[in-house]
């Protein structure tokens, strides 16, 4: 009679199989769940954006344009702590620290170029709230001097407002999970937007993107990759370092 045999793979023939796709998973998985992450992160983001001009706008129908909020005699702490009041009168908040030390922020914060970490919460200057959906934002409120505009190149400037979108979550880093915006008369303007130039430490005038979002070496405090986030939907200056406004606006 004759035998009829199964075909089918041996044991050491399914072990292999198996060790070459962990091999390949553990090579493109990390790279998919960054990608997810950052999607999640620019949503999170415009999310803000709409929130924070949503209010804003608000603030400016119930107390008139900002330009009329300061007293000349007010110090930056309490044109911070104006700020905040105005605006949390739109937003939803968990918390309002006004200008306590150590809380509603973390406790320090990073470049995305790698330069030692910072910190914001260690001065009454500014005053932070904390969102509903659990974002920490810390408001600045520009002093008479700042608010010349000679820095922004965005005209009159009357506060800055950074959101640490995953509340006290790390990377803690602006560009990554931190970001900012100023206050203008009119708007909420996300830093670096194509107009935008700021002054280095060298005295020269440079053009906010991408030198104030760069990986290797900002020329400020990497805080100018809002805009781009908010209008390009990606992150990739975190991977590439070759983008620009007028070009190649993605990696691919």
């Amino acid at each position: 009679m004759d035998k009829k045999y199964k075909k089918g793979f041996t044991l050491a023939e399914v072990l292999i199989t198996l060790g070459i796709i962990g091999v390949v998973a553990s090579l493109t998985l990390p790279a998919i769940v960054q990608k997810q992450q950052e999607k999640a992160t620019v949503t999170a983001l415009k999310k803000f954006y709409s929130m924070l001009s949503q209010a804003y706008i608000q603030a400016k129908l119930e107390y008139g344009t900002v330009d009329t909020w300061y007293e000349t005699s007010m110090t930056q702490q309490e044109r911070s702590k104006l700020v905040v009041e105005k605006l949390t009168k739109q937003i939803k908040t968990t918390k309002i620290c006004e200008y306590n030390i150590g809380e509603c922020f973390a406790e320090k914060h990073n470049y995305i170029d790698g330069r030692s970490p910072g910190t914001w919460n260690n001065t009454n200057k500014y005053s932070k709230f904390i969102t509903a959906d659990g974002m920490n934002v810390l408001v600045n409120g520009y002093t008479s001097t700042e608010m010349n505009g000679e820095i922004e190149n965005l005209g009159f400037v009357y506060a800055d407002v950074i959101v640490d979108i995953n509340g006290y979550k790390k990377p803690n880093t602006l560009g990554k999970d931190m970001f900012s915006f100023v206050l203008t008369k009119d708007k909420v303007i996300p830093a670096g937007i194509q107009t935008h130039s700021i002054t280095s430490t060298e005295n020269k005038t440079r053009i906010a993107f991408p030198g104030d979002c760069n990986t290797t070496k900002c020329f400020g405090i990497c805080e100018s990759c809002t805009a781009w986030v908010i209008y390009n939907e990606n992150m990739d200056y975190l991977h590439c370092d070759d983008l620009s406004w007028d070009g190649k606006t993605s990696c691919k």
